[in-house]
């Protein structure tokens, strides 16, 4: 579907950003799961890294995929901003995001994040990556691809410890550390059951630190 020619001027809640999350990514396939989960995921993790996060960083972690995957159906930072979201945010999704113009080195990616200083940017990153570990995720990514997974697995290690640092030192007050990290991702949230891959039903149920209720997807 394309997006670009339903364009609605307003000012977006968490609770809307998460129907057109799911709206952006139908179809999209996360492996063994459908997309939406990883995004809703993403923006648990930042919860539960920082309990008091603001509306706009939990839509940076909502986001922070569309504009790589979504950009044949019309989204864009442009249409993003007609919706009412805020320069700072698509600023913060940017960063986030894949050039697809220039060729780096993940690491260099991550250095790349760091180097901007936009310490949410580095948060919606970091929860991202702590997805990306999730054990079950990577048990079953395993199971169809046991070389990539291990290459994945060390990528993200090494991501993950350097986000870490990096958000100790610019927002401190926070307190995200890397051993509370790897404490966080002995601790992962619990996965759909199969059942919902053939649904395709979001269960916030799954996220209980998500603060709306539960939306209802015809």
């Amino acid at each position: 579907m394309n997006y670009s020619s339903r364009i609605i001027a307003e000012i977006p809640s968490v609770e809307q950003s998460i129907e057109l999350m799911y709206q952006f990514h139908e179809g999209h396939d996360d492996g063994d799961y459908p997309y939406f989960y990883h995004p809703l995921r993403t923006m648990d993790n930042v919860l539960r890294l920082w309990p008091e996060a603001d509306e706009e960083t939990l839509i940076i972690a909502l986001f922070h995929d569309v504009l790589e995957k979504c950009k044949k159906d019309g989204i864009t930072a442009e249409y993003l901003f007609c919706r009412g979201y805020s320069p700072s945010t698509i600023l913060a999704i940017e960063n986030i995001t894949k050039n697809e113009e220039i060729s780096r080195p993940y690491q260099e990616r991550i250095d790349w994040i760091i180097a901007t200083g936009n310490w949410k940017s580095i948060l919606v990153k970091l929860a991202d990556n702590m997805d990306n570990r999730h054990p079950e995720r990577n048990r079953l990514f395993a199971l169809r691809k046991p070389e990539k997974a291990l290459e994945f697995a060390e990528r993200y290690d090494l991501s993950i410890e350097k986000l870490s640092c990096a958000l100790e030192t610019l927002v401190p007050h926070l307190g995200i550390t890397y051993d509370r990290v790897l404490d966080l991702l002995q601790k992962p949230q619990p996965l759909p059951p199969p059942a919902d891959n053939v649904t395709r039903e979001i269960d916030l149920g799954l996220f209980p630190q998500i603060p709306v209720n539960s939306p209802t997807f015809d």
